[in-house]
């Protein structure tokens, strides 16, 4: 995940005033953002704490796919953390 490249489009997202944030979701999500990459957009554009943006996001992909994902989600975590120069071990 490219920090600079997410945090700009996080200030368009907020700037396009979308109110709907489970449609949000799903539009990022539509649009090849992954779990994390959502959940971070979400808490950057919108204020939202980063358990409730978890549990928005959640709870849409769960109405859009018909699954929760969360195997997904923890393999793509582990692999965001994994590959973040900026995390200490």
């Amino acid at each position: 995940m490219d920090r600079v490249k997410m945090d700009r489009l996080a200030v368009k997202l907020a700037e396009g005033a979308a109110q709907d944030l489970p449609i949000v979701s799903g539009s990022l999500r539509q649009q090849g953002c992954s779990m994390i990459e959502t959940i971070y957009l979400i808490h950057r554009a919108f204020d939202v704490s980063l358990g409730d943006a978890k549990g928005l996001v959640m709870t849409a992909e769960a109405k859009r796919t018909g699954s929760t994902g969360f195997e997904d989600f923890h393999q793509q975590l582990e692999d965001a953390i994994e590959a973040d120069p900026d995390v200490t071990r």
